[in-house]
């Protein structure tokens, strides 16, 4: 396993403790420099096969690795982003990803909606295969008592909602579009609180817009959380307002723990959340909308039950670790068989 430094912290126990190697090489030191310590790896460990994720269609990895003699590479793309460029754009950046991507065997996406993007891209269909990500349900689950102690620890009242996402506080995250809602939630005279886990850098301006909006008291920053279910479990509502998400990571995070969702309807967004099951799903950018939905299970105690039941049902039938694997495997061995 081959990871930058700045992720390899929080992985390092997890991939050891399942026997896994790994080697931190930083890409953004140079494509040599980078080049040479994979050369150096891959002679080690005699690696056959590699798979490439959180790179580009762009960066000349797939290249690194078969002059090294990787024989099979796997290209996952997980990367969120819209494709919007048309015409003589476009048929440039198809040819750049035919070119880079050309020693690559199989491609695998991590939704239907990434599966799509990358057909724009040219890239084949038939080497390519959609396999949504899996969720820790040992990490990831409910605790009857984490609402109780939120509430203690922050002052809520017993007749407010608390609602709150985890997020980068980045453009194509939104984080505005939340706190605009919350802004309607005051004028309508709903009482709430806000959690807003992560950072960026957004956040000053996100800032000043609570202020703007006659919110600043109900909003707390929690910066960056390294666990943020100890959070998310005491939630009514968990919120996301991206647009072209890859996939949601953290909306399984929140409906393995038992928290609705009420999120944006862009991306890979409507593959997770099953909308009027286990949340609510609103235009993309429609700030009203995004309020009007936190208001309706708000105001309904028994539907946030129902739809936190629903959500436990939905992460174990169709977003366990488990299941990812087999389905990785899988595509592993049809490309060993050839």
């Amino acid at each position: 396993m081959i990871v930058f430094p700045e992720i390899a912290a929080p992985l390092r126990q997890v991939y050891e403790k399942a026997g896994v190697a790994v080697e931190e090489v930083n890409f953004r030191q140079g494509a040599f420099r980078y080049f040479r310590r994979m050369r150096a790896i891959f002679r080690r460990y005699r690696v056959d096969t590699a798979d490439i994720e959180f790179f580009t269609y762009f960066d000349p990895v797939a290249w690194m690795a078969r002059i090294n003699g990787v024989r099979h590479i796997v290209f996952t793309e997980s990367n969120s982003g819209l494709m919007r460029s048309r015409s003589w754009k476009a048929a440039l950046l198809r040819l750049r990803a035919a070119l880079v991507t050309a020693p690559v065997k199989r491609f695998v996406a991590i939704s239907g909606f990434v599966r799509r993007q990358m057909l724009q891209l040219g890239l084949a269909d038939d080497r390519l295969s959609v396999i949504h990500k899996g969720i820790d349900l040992q990490r990831y689950q409910p605790d009857g008592d984490a609402r109780r102690k939120l509430v203690e620890q922050y002052g809520i009242q017993n007749n407010e909602v608390i609602l709150g996402t985890v997020t980068i506080l980045r453009r194509f995250k939104h984080p505005e579009v939340i706190l605009e809602a919350c802004g309607l939630l005051r004028l309508q005279g709903v009482p709430f609180r806000l959690f807003v886990g992560g950072d960026g850098e957004l956040r000053p301006e996100l800032e000043a817009l609570a202020g703007k909006l006659g919110i600043a008291g109900r909003v707390h920053w929690l910066g960056y959380v390294q666990r943020p279910e100890e959070f998310i479990r005491g939630w009514d509502v968990f919120l996301l307002a991206s647009e072209g998400e890859a996939f949601g990571f953290v909306l399984l995070e929140a409906m393995s723990c038992g928290i609705p969702v009420i999120a944006a309807a862009s991306g890979a967004i409507p593959e997770v959340v099953d909308d009027g099951r286990t949340g609510l799903l609103a235009p993309v950018l429609d700030a009203r909308a995004m309020a009007e939905a936190i208001r309706s299970l708000a105001t309904d105690e028994s539907r946030r039950c129902a739809m936190a039941a629903a959500c436990l049902e939905r992460v174990r039938e169709h977003f366990t670790v488990d299941g990812a694997v087999q389905k990785t495997l899988r595509v592993y061995e049809s490309m060993w068989k050839q």
